[in-house]
């Protein structure tokens, strides 16, 4: 076990700390920095709340429900993962621990493995950050067990008042309760999305961006709340909408200003990596209010077309290792120093889309990347080929 920062997160950038001191930039070898804190060879882990009642803006029940929420949300995409089996270390997983909440002691309580310090930072992590509050939140990592491949660490999430207040929150007292806590629910996801081993990648306004802070403030639910792994919901509001959408969902309603997609799994399939493959049901709502669900305008199944590796993931090993067998070892992809980890994915499925009535119908395809916010589509009018907003 070192007693030393290794990793180093953030909300608006990123740094590498090396061994033997805390530092960061530079051109350094990543290493194991950017490995999951947890594999599923540990099944147990442990959390504590830290709180500053006084400046912070949370209470410590809003803070406890959050946290729960957020373990939940990356327990289930992760089921999404496709990742390999191994010989004698079995199917690897991520976010597959039992969390056990404890009491803190303080800041530098290394009894549990991660500490969530709200508004809260001892000296040495202060100096660290240099100016804490240039920082919505940030995860950082100060142990990590190169034996068992397991790390410990805090997540620290800032105070809307107070010296270490967030500049992007200052005077803002609501600025983590409303909308039911939206900005602090998402900003753990992002913080525990790297705990899992997750870098920061994709368009300003995906879970993982690099400015994730500063576009989460303003971004619908929709954008974020939906599954990572598994085809998100779309909404999209326009007075009046284009000719092109109410067209293809048949919306004759003048009323109707929005329309809202859904995706779900097909009925039977279990919440696991094998259900990308199977069919997915779409659902298209006509509402006239962007918190409107709307009225069901038709549906499409839609059946796997085509899917790629876009980015691959590697967890790196130490020479001390004992979590990965020689068998394990010789798994194809699998090398001395590193192995396979779950990579992103890019799923297509195609269909026909048919309004309630029966009276339309649409040849359609939908593309999806795991980790991306966006997705995107293609449908078949009047016998043309348009781009269409899935």
């Amino acid at each position: 076990m070192f007693k030393l920062a290794i990793a180093l997160y953030f909300t608006v950038c990123s740094a590498t700390a090396i061994a033997g001191s805390w530092s960061s930039g530079g051109t350094e070898l990543l290493g194991d920095a950017r490995n999951p804190w947890f594999l599923s060879n540990t099944r147990h882990a442990t959390y504590c709340i830290l709180l500053d009642d006084q400046n912070h803006g949370v209470t410590k029940a809003l803070a406890a429900d959050t946290i729960k929420r957020a373990l939940s949300f990356w327990e289930r995409e992760f089921r999404f993962g496709i990742g390999v089996n191994f010989p004698d270390f079995g199917k690897l997983q991520i976010a597959s621990q039992v969390w056990e909440e404890r009491t803190c002691t303080d800041t530098n309580d290394d009894l549990v493995d991660l500490r969530f310090q709200f508004g809260m930072l001892n000296p040495e992590q202060e100096d660290y950050l240099k100016n804490p509050a240039k920082f919505a939140a940030i995860s950082v990592r100060t142990d990590y067990d190169k034996v068992e491949l397991k790390g410990k660490g805090f997540i620290y999430v800032s105070p809307v008042q107070g010296r270490l207040a967030y500049q992007g929150a200052r005077g803002q007292t609501d600025f983590w309760t409303k909308e039911n806590g939206k900005n602090l629910y998402f900003i753990l996801l992002h913080e525990l999305g790297h705990i899992y081993g997750l870098p920061h990648y994709g368009p300003p306004w995906s879970l993982m961006s690099e400015v994730f802070a500063e576009y989460s403030q303003d971004a619908h639910p929709l954008a974020f709340d939906q599954y990572f792994a598994f085809p998100r919901g779309k909404k999209f509001c326009a007075q009046p909408l284009p000719d092109l959408y109410k067209k293809l969902f048949n919306i004759s309603n003048p009323t109707h200003t929005c329309f809202l997609i859904e995706y779900t799994q097909d009925q039977g399939a279990p919440p696991h990596a094998g259900a990308l493959f199977r069919d997915v049901d779409m659902k298209v709502y006509a509402g006239n209010h962007e918190t409107d669900t709307g009225t069901l305008m038709g549906t499409a199944t839609l059946s796997l077309g085509g899917f790629q590796v876009k980015s691959a993931s590697y967890i790196w090993l130490s020479p001390q290792q004992k979590v990965f067998s020689q068998k394990d070892l010789s798994t194809q992809g699998a090398t001395l120093d590193r192995v396979p980890g779950i990579p992103m994915m890019r799923f297509t499925k195609r269909g026909t889309y048919h309004n309630v009535d029966g009276t339309i119908e649409r040849i359609m395809s939908v593309s999806f990347e795991q980790g991306s916010s966006s997705t995107s589509g293609s449908v078949v009018l009047d016998g043309e080929l348009w781009d269409a907003p899935f």
